[in-house]
């Protein structure tokens, strides 16, 4: 049954897209400004976007009591750069602002369609990857919402994409290009200075980074460096523009993690949306490690699980900040016990 579905999709998939993307498009692009109705985050994070293309600051024009009229440094300035612009282009509006959460949520669906082909055999099963996510309640609400969670994600998975196809590359390590580490590099750097909340994902990051180390120390520590490179440059520039010093630096972010973490014991709360996704997730990782024990723990497991994980342990979520699991969820339900991609022995 499933390899007739498999031979289905990979004959099919090119057309399957363009008659989904034929039907999704206009209902999505069509319900863009009205569904849902702005809200405080999209009016705050618009106005600061506003505001920079007026003046060159980062202070927000509603609600600027909330930070005592000064600048709104907490996120970093790359996605108010980025809707600035769109400003400047295409004039000020609800379906302007939109687009550009609502891009980078095309991106990160293509991103983790990407990231399952890359370790699986059934390419066209990419389809159904990208297609359920596009329709999950909770992630198409995501797609519609002003934030900057969505443009984080997809650079984050850009780099991410970018690292496995260094570490998998099936070439000697002296024919390598280091290139794909070099702008995986950059991407991270973007993501952070989209907003610092992506740090929940580095952690599942940092454990691939490890798992390389171990296999190839002196080729790793090369490019750890170079991925290094570009993202401590345009941070310390940020750095310099918005603190005065390390310990300013520190004592900011650590009061903002109060309300972001669960060091301010807020209660637990789950989109209801989300239930039917966690519980095929989790019972399809199950699935995966009864059928392939140890071998079913290749890199996207391993970063899915973690990231899940440790969500849920540390991020108070208030309902838009599960988006930032959706695609391990994903990366999970699909892999569903099915043999991986072949390993070479250039792979962590």
């Amino acid at each position: 049954m499933l390899s007739k579905l498999d031979h289905f999709l990979a004959r099919n998939q090119k057309r399957l897209f363009i008659g989904f993307l034929l039907l999704y498009l206009p209902i999505s692009l069509g319900t863009l400004v009205y569904s849902p109705l702005p809200w405080y985050d999209e009016t705050y994070m618009a106005s600061i976007a506003l505001e920079f293309n007026q003046t060159g600051k980062f202070t927000p024009g509603v609600a600027y009591h909330a930070v005592d009229g000064q600048e709104d440094l907490v996120y970093g300035p790359l996605f108010f750069l980025i809707i600035s612009t769109v400003y400047q282009l295409f004039g000020f509006g609800v379906f302007q602002y939109r687009m550009v959460a609502w891009l980078s949520g095309m991106l990160v669906l293509w991103l983790t369609m990407k990231l399952f082909q890359s370790k699986t055999e059934k390419k066209g099963r990419g389809f159904l990857v990208f297609a359920l996510m596009a329709i999950d309640p909770f992630y198409l609400r995501c797609t519609h919402e002003g934030r900057n969670d969505l443009t984080t994600i997809a650079f984050l998975l850009g780099s991410l994409w970018l690292f496995l196809r260094f570490t998998q590359k099936e070439k000697s390590d002296e024919e390598k290009s280091w290139l794909p580490i070099l702008f995986s590099g950059l991407l991270t750097g973007l993501a952070v200075l989209t907003t610092p909340r992506i740090g929940i994902l580095f952690f599942g990051y940092g454990l691939l980074w490890l798992q390389f180390f171990f296999r190839n120390k002196k080729r790793s520590i090369s490019a750890f460096a170079l991925w290094l490179v570009p993202i401590l440059i345009p941070y310390l520039a940020w750095y310099l523009y918005a603190f005065e010093n390390w310990e300013h630096f520190i004592s900011f972010y650590t009061q903002k993690m109060v309300g972001y973490t669960r060091l301010g014991e807020h209660p637990y709360y789950i989109p209801k949306q989300q239930y039917p996704l966690i519980l095929a997730g989790f019972a399809s990782m199950l699935i995966g490690m009864l059928r392939l024990k140890k071998d079913f723990f290749h890199p996207l497991i391993i970063f899915s699980i973690v990231s899940v994980i440790l969500f849920y342990l540390l991020v108070y979520d208030n309902g838009p900040y599960a988006v930032f699991i959706v695609p391990s969820f994903y990366l999970l339900l699909f892999f569903a016990g099915e043999p991986t991609r072949k390993k070479t022995v250039y792979d962590i």
